[in-house]
């Protein structure tokens, strides 16, 4: 869990995890579904991905308040 050692505005990201199992394989995909970070999150938003080992961030936006949040964070 976050520390609140990142941005200012403390320990809370707006995210969920999700775990997939891949029919016949046994075996169990997990992601985490996030919001893109506003300004004042953006530290916790790395934090998070830190934390949790995260690999490989996929960015899908729809509207403009999200447009250049990976260049900013």
């Amino acid at each position: 869990p976050l520390n609140g050692s990142g941005g200012k505005s403390g320990d809370y990201i707006n995210a969920n995890y999700i775990n997939i199992e891949v029919p016949g394989s046994g075996s169990v995909n997990s992601y985490i579904a996030a919001q893109c970070p506003l300004t004042i999150t953006c530290a916790d938003f790395w934090e998070m991905v830190w934390q949790q080992q995260i690999t490989l961030v996929v960015s899908i936006q729809f509207y403009s308040l999200c447009t250049d949040w990976f260049v900013d964070c």
